[in-house]
């Protein structure tokens, strides 16, 4: 029977640590746009994102409400353009089954090792970099040099964390017109509750001609004043980032060395993998006496013994008491 990942029910007085947003999300203040036109608004957020994003203007950008509903609309329109197969790993972003499913596509899942062998051309092939939950880190260099022996094909990356990953991040990617790349205002930004994400690609790709029918007809103040604090807030943002980066890191071996256990980490989150299920439970009794809550990634094929954990500065602090 396959397992189908229901979120569970956390306890009001639990830290939340498996929910995917950044720790301590912008907070802003909401103004009346008594002068602005959606048009308006929508230009200012584009010169917000191009130099929040360091995307070089020659780049076609896309606003829609959240990246998820960016990647249902590119997978539509690849199925209407006329590509024929879909790919992605089996352990992938689990709705973007589902959407290409919708579709006529025809759907093919791979190991992780697979997922860019013999592809069949007119092949459209999504995968999220880094990887939640397997925290793989494909190369830029690599990614480039599949994107141009395979001209055919339609490559849609993912970047839901790749803020967390500075060193991966190039333009010269966005470049090839065979790549649509998704960047999302959730995770490092911590605005998960507006919805926005962003689509960007090179003019010259495929698809550029039907992604103009997209608008941005949902932006509203909220977005404009959120995008505004954190083009102001940036290098702000960027240092908090980076010591809960170092804090998880700490956390993570603190944790694989108490219950002598492996772990793996991207993004903000870490992969916890237990030897057996004794293993699995004691680690999940551990956060459970700190009223912590942790993602049992059983649902997963290869991930039995495997637990998720984002990082929340609350339970960082109350769990590295126990180093003193």
């Amino acid at each position: 029977m396959n397992k189908k990942y229901i979120s569970p029910l956390v306890p009001k007085d639990f830290i939340p640590c498996d929910w995917n947003e950044g720790d301590a999300p912008i907070e802003v203040n909401t103004t009346k746009l008594d002068n602005y036109i959606r048009g308006d608004v929508e230009s200012q957020l584009k010169k917000y994102l191009y130099a929040i994003m360091e995307l070089p203007s020659s780049l076609e950008l896309k606003i829609t409400p959240g990246s998820d509903n960016g990647l249902l609309y590119t997978i539509s329109f690849g199925a209407f353009r006329g590509y024929k197969y879909f790919r992605m790993r089996k352990n992938d972003y689990a709705q973007v089954k589902d959407f290409a499913l919708a579709t006529s596509l025809k759907f093919e899942q791979t190991d992780n090792s697979d997922l860019f062998s013999e592809l069949k051309q007119e092949t459209i092939v999504y995968f999220s970099n880094p990887c939640n939950p397997t925290c793989e880190l494909i190369s830029p260099t690599k990614i480039e040099t599949i994107c141009r022996e395979n001209p055919s094909c339609l490559f849609l990356l993912d970047n839901a964390y790749i803020e967390y990953h500075q060193e991966s991040i190039t333009t010269s990617l966005a470049e090839l017109p065979n790549l649509v790349i998704f960047r999302t205002f959730s995770k490092f930004w911590g605005l998960a509750g507006i919805r926005l994400g962003t689509i960007f690609f090179n003019r010259n790709c495929s698809l550029a001609e039907h992604m103009g029918v997209l608008n941005s007809k949902h932006i509203s103040a909220l977005h404009d004043s959120s995008i505004t604090e954190i083009f102001k807030r940036k290098d702000e943002i960027t240092t908090q980032r980076a010591n809960e980066s170092k804090n998880l890191e700490k956390l993570a071996h603190f944790i694989a060395d108490k219950f002598n256990i492996t772990f793996k980490k991207a993004g903000n989150f870490v992969l916890l993998d237990c030897k057996d299920g004794l293993t699995k439970d004691a680690v999940n009794q551990y956060f459970f006496q700190y009223k912590i809550a942790i993602r049992d990634l059983s649902h997963l094929e290869d991930f039995e013994y495997s637990l998720r954990f984002n990082y929340r500065k609350e339970a960082f602090d109350l769990m590295m008491a126990d180093l003193i």
